[in-house]
């Protein structure tokens, strides 16, 4: 199975504290490892 993690900063506050991108990845990748997907890639849209 191959699927894409899309990650984004829906408000102004989650752009000022700067790890946002960062913790919903993560919590993404763990996800994905725990289903068994090996097979992803990744877009982040940072407007």
């Amino acid at each position: 199975m191959k699927i894409s993690i899309y990650i984004r900063i829906s408000t102004e506050d989650q752009a000022k504290e700067g790890y946002f991108l960062e913790v919903q990845r993560e919590v993404l990748e763990v996800f994905a490892v725990r289903e068994g997907i090996s097979d992803r890639g990744g877009v982040d849209d940072k407007t």
